[in-house]
């Protein structure tokens, strides 16, 4: 008799136990309408609970039901107030589950007690360390009430497997949409990875599937997942711009972290072109005619293709085919009785090839530019025009005479080909899958362009209009504009 309140006492505390466990157990329903990074009120809503995720992120839910019917009735209320993303949660006591999982605790229990809400005094991170909240329950949720919820068995059950069983390529991204919002995200995953492989999605589709699938992962708290969806998205439109407040708050923060940047761009560019002409060696026929007259420039043109390989974050290479013109003109005189004008077109093919350091800026990104590049010429042709004044030295009468030529070939008489060293700078603005850039360069000459030996043997001028060139090398200031299309981009996650 004397164990017999010492074994009453024990039953009494296995049954407090029993009691208490079945109680941390109990499945209610919450609509979910928000996640965000940082810790917020939400307005128009009085009854809402407050879940920090091991993330750090905020989840918060409105309402706590014991059957779906009145979680599904009180989520459409809340969409009609503008909240659009609300969908049903489920909890098994402190922790959220999916539906397909509250499914599988029904089913293996079928004769289980009803169950009551869970307790509101506290809420719980997934580690189980306490985080404030506060929870105002509809009236239609009591304590201690308890029952198998047949409703949300029913709907949840039945619009699972409707969607699963009759969903096809057409609609699929929508019906992915339509579990995610029912909670069941493994059947929203295992809905899209159906449709990637079963599916021709059109690119809009891709990119809304990728969208789906970094926000289930968000819900389930797989930081890799997300940032591969995100990346996969990045890829199929680098332009991709998340329409602001239709994310979770955490889906922003993922997205700023994935960089995209042009890696390979073509394009077509233009502009005026220059020549600056030094003397390098004068040359002459008569001696009082002062051939060390300058070479005065005549502004040309540049136009050509380039590609541009952008292989570091900062830097790229650029290799271009250009055709270049530009032409200068010469005065020579002898007192009053010799005078000439001679002007010389050339042509070129260019192949310039240089490295862009850019400095990155917000929208215009400046940078410089340095490398060379290698000319051939093409084409160069001379005119000039001669007058001459002469006096008879018995009868002293002065007779006046002018000449001229056109066409003149004048490429045998030059060097064929040259190089050059290139520097410059410029900026560039990019507009979706173009980039427009505005450069300034200067090309330093490096060889005289004259050729020295044939140039004694162009009788021609010499000996008809007692012309001659110096030998000179050419430098060349040029100011273009570029407009490039992108091909392909680089996508890459940051820390």
């Amino acid at each position: 008799m004397a164990r017999l309140p010492l074994i009453l006492l024990c039953f009494f505390l296995l049954s407090a136990a029993k009691g208490q466990s079945s109680l941390s157990d109990e499945i209610i329903f919450r609509i979910q309408v928000k996640v965000s990074k940082q810790q917020q009120t939400i307005s128009g809503l009085d009854d809402v609970t407050v879940i920090q995720t091991e993330q750090g992120s905020y989840t918060y839910f409105s309402g706590s039901f014991k059957t779906y019917k009145e979680a599904d009735e009180y989520k459409s209320k809340l969409k009609s107030k503008g909240f659009s993303d609300a969908f049903v949660a489920t909890f098994r006591g402190k922790t959220k589950i999916s539906v397909a999982d509250y499914q599988k605790i029904v089913s293996k229990n079928p004769e289980a007690p009803k169950e009551a809400a869970a307790s509101a005094d506290s809420v719980t991170k997934s580690d189980g360390t306490p985080v404030d909240s506060t929870i105002q329950r509809p009236d239609s949720v009591e304590n201690n009430s308890f029952e198998k919820d047949e409703s949300a068995v029913d709907v949840s059950a039945n619009l699972v497997k409707k969607i699963l069983e009759e969903s096809s390529c057409p609609t699929l991204v929508k019906d992915a949409e339509a579990l995610y919002n029912n909670g069941s995200y493994e059947e929203c995953l295992a809905l899209l990875d159906k449709g990637f492989k079963d599916c021709g999605f059109s690119r809009r589709e891709k990119e809304d599937a990728w969208v789906l699938r970094a926000k289930v992962n968000i819900e389930k708290d797989k930081v890799p997942d997300v940032q591969q969806a995100l990346v996969r998205l990045l890829r199929i439109n680098p332009n991709y711009k998340p329409l602001e407040g239709a994310y979770q708050e955490d889906f922003y923060s993922y997205f700023s972290k994935i960089k995209v940047r042009p890696l390979l761009s073509t394009g077509i560019f233009a502009g005026p072109a220059l020549p600056v002409f030094k003397t390098l060696k004068t040359y002459s026929v008569f001696d009082s005619v002062n051939y060390s007259s300058p070479y005065r420039s005549l502004p040309g043109n540049q136009e050509g293709i380039f590609f541009e390989l952008a292989f570091m974050k900062n830097i790229s290479i650029t290799s271009a085919f250009s055709y270049t013109s530009y032409a200068y003109k010469r005065h020579l005189e002898r007192g009053t009785v010799y005078f000439l004008d001679y002007k010389e077109l050339l042509h070129y093919w260019t192949v310039p090839a240089y490295l862009k350091f850019f400095f990155t800026c917000k929208k215009i990104n400046p940078y410089f530019i340095a490398g060379g590049s290698y000319s051939k010429l093409l084409k160069s042709t001379a005119e000039l025009s001669l007058q001459y004044t002469s006096q008879d030295a018995l009868t002293g009468i002065i007779d006046e005479f002018t000449s001229g030529a056109s066409g003149i070939d004048q490429k045998p008489y030059r060097v064929n080909f040259y190089t050059s060293i290139l520097f410059g700078a410029g900026c560039s603005y990019r507009i979706k899958n173009f980039l427009f850039s505005a450069e300034t360069s200067y090309s330093l000459g490096r060889n005289n362009i004259m050729n020295p030996d044939a140039e004694i043997r162009n009788t021609d001028l010499i000996y008809k209009f007692y012309y001659i060139d110096n030998a000179v090398k050419i430098d060349l200031v040029t100011t273009k504009i570029s407009v490039a299309y992108i091909l392909h981009y680089q996508v890459k996650k940051t820390k």
